[in-house]
């Protein structure tokens, strides 16, 4: 196992020491980090090979698991039962299990610890450490995670200590001993708080020393493959690391991005992601506003409230909500982020033409930082929504929500916000689906659908290009699926432009397709880098379908249909 300082040919762990520049005070001061050793690792350099997790806690029905779910009943019938005994348990008077805070337990850490609770997580850490081998469990107390003695007094690092320790004694005594003992439980889930994957995977080291940044330099990747103990099936989930920057300079710091989808939000978003999920609050380079270093964070772009006069109601007029990309519109950048009860918020934003500051000392400004928060909070909801909480949604009336919401932000927050941006994303992502759900019974989709899918792509590539991340594939990495879905579309319909004109969407991200994302995809790209020719064999579309393709510029991809705008 890795220890402090020790190192290979490309990189080294070594101990960090927080200061300003990186977290808040509150995050714990021993950590260890990795740092580039050698000038040579640039975009694609394999940092870590594949590597199984040392555990797995996730539920039977997320993901991978040891067992696949209701392979004996146990999936359906035993946990269930126990999770709800389990959060039972920490409602004070509620059971003979119950067993009341202490007092003088902060209202925060009790709030996390009931939030630990709901769904049975901490019962499945504890539960899959308990099954452990004594070598598993060194391991994972090796992992970081911050030590009551080093929580400070107030902060969130000390309600999530707080909150592990109220529920470390009811997840043991849920599993009526196990040999586990209370100070184990406590210490497993802090270790998977800080330490675990998306899904319940913990990693060891040195994956498990990759720190985390906005503007991250690295890439994970976590792909199923099979050995001998799946008996052959791709079952077994494996951790690999790649460099995504262009060069990443002798003594840099490797990082990745902790956030998932919300790597491409605001900064606010960002750090509210982070400090609830992870109780540090995130100073990278990216993040630092008003020293100097950085001054634009592209991601919470607005129109200029001072060059773009608004509506009574707030919202944009349809020129400027509408930005043709011609550079007739300002926009105005985060400038100040204040914090209140674990939520972070833009207090104030920056015009990069006029150099305007609006902030809530005016009512122009109070205006627009109140839609600002309202729109925000209501896309982060709505991402980060499970699908038991939209379960009462059909489909149709599921992207009928997602399009209101996107409407309500181009009329508000503007085309290079990133709240418009991830939900246009998000309805892209419908459009495809029905599209190539029409394509296996041979019907193409309407032009003008189709149209409007790659006006949505092009203006997605604008926003992602625009965030200018060190990331070399930043844009490619967040729409490659996307790019490559329009692109067998435009292939299918065996037009000769059209083709051509994939080819060169398809381009643009075949690069990070064959370093990143394997085998499949790849094979994704080379059929439509061959289409051509095999289309070329192909009838000629007759002229009459040829001339109403290009009369909505599809080809081009100019198409811009312009949208009814609700609030």
């Amino acid at each position: 196992m890795m220890t402090p300082d020790s190192s290979t040919e490309n990189y080294e762990i070594r101990a960090l020491h927080c200061d300003a520049d990186r977290t808040s005070e509150d995050q714990c001061p021993p950590q260890l980090g990795i740092f580039s050793r050698s000038n040579g690792l640039s975009a694609g350099s394999l940092l870590f090979p594949p590597a199984r997790p040392l555990l797995r806690y996730g539920p039977l029905d997320d993901g991978p698991s040891p067992k696949k779910r209701g392979s004996d009943g146990e999936g359906d019938v035993l946990l269930p039962s126990l999770r709800e005994r389990y959060r039972d348990s920490l409602l004070p008077n509620s059971s003979d299990l119950a067993t009341p805070f202490p007092t003088g337990t902060s209202e925060a850490a009790t709030g996390l610890a009931r939030s630990l609770a709901d769904g049975g997580r901490p019962f499945y850490i504890v539960s899959a450490y308990a099954a452990a081998d004594a070598a598993t469990r060194r391991a994972i107390v090796d992992m970081y995670r911050p030590l009551a003695s080093e929580a400070s007094s107030k902060g969130r690092t000390a309600d999530v200590v707080a909150a592990c320790a109220l529920v470390a004694e009811c997840a043991v005594r849920c599993l009526e001993g196990g040999g586990v003992s209370v100070s184990d439980a406590e210490t497993a889930i802090l270790v998977s708080l800080f330490n675990a994957f998306e899904g319940g995977r913990l990693y060891g080291s040195p994956a498990c020393r990759l720190n985390h940044s906005c503007d991250a330099n690295c890439i994970y990747d976590e792909a199923l493959f099979s050995d001998a103990d799946d008996g052959g099936d791709k079952t077994t989930p494996a951790l690999s690391v790649r460099v995504s920057a262009t060069c990443v300079p002798t003594g840099k710091e490797l990082t990745v991005s902790y956030l998932g989808l919300f790597h491409y939000a605001d900064i606010a978003t960002r750090r509210t992601m982070l400090y609830k999920d992870k109780a540090f609050v995130c100073g990278c380079e990216r993040c630092r506003l008003g020293d100097g270093k950085l001054a634009q964070d592209f991601a919470g772009a607005v129109p200029c409230p001072k060059c773009h006069v608004r509506k009574p109601d707030g919202t944009l007029y349809e020129d400027v909500a509408f930005d043709d990309g011609e550079g007739d519109v300002c926009y105005a950048v985060p400038s100040d982020v204040a914090e209140k009860n674990g939520t972070f918020f833009v207090r104030a934003l920056k015009c990069t033409s006029c150099g305007a500051v609006t902030d809530d000392r005016t009512a122009r400004g109070k205006l627009v930082m109140k839609i600002l928060r309202g729109v925000s909070e209501k896309v982060v909801d709505r991402l980060s929504s499970s699908p038991s909480k939209t379960a009462e949604l059909d489909d149709d009336a599921e992207e009928e929500f997602d399009q209101n919401l996107f409407e309500l932000s181009l009329s508000t927050l503007g085309p290079m916000h990133w709240t418009t941006n991830l939900i246009s994303l998000s309805l892209l992502d419908r459009s495809l689906v029905r599209f190539h759900t029409g394509m296996l019974t041979g019907r193409l989709p309407e032009e003008e659908d189709l149209a409007e899918a790659i006006d949505s792509l092009q203006c997605l590539w604008k926003y992602a290009d625009g965030l200018r991340l060190t990331g070399r594939n930043a844009g490619a990495a967040l729409l490659y699926r996307q790019t490559l879905g329009v692109c067998r579309v435009l292939v299918a319909t065996r037009n000769p432009k059209s083709v051509k004109y994939a080819q060169e969407w398809a381009e643009r991200v075949a690069e990070y397709v064959r370093t990143f994302e394997g085998e499949h995809w790849a094979k994704v790209v080379g059929g439509i880098e061959r289409a051509e020719s095999e289309s070329s064999t192909a009838q000629e579309v007759e002229d009459g379908q040829d001339e109403e393709m290009e009369s909505l510029d599809l080809v081009e991809g100019k198409q811009k249909k312009k949208r009814c705008i609700k609030l």
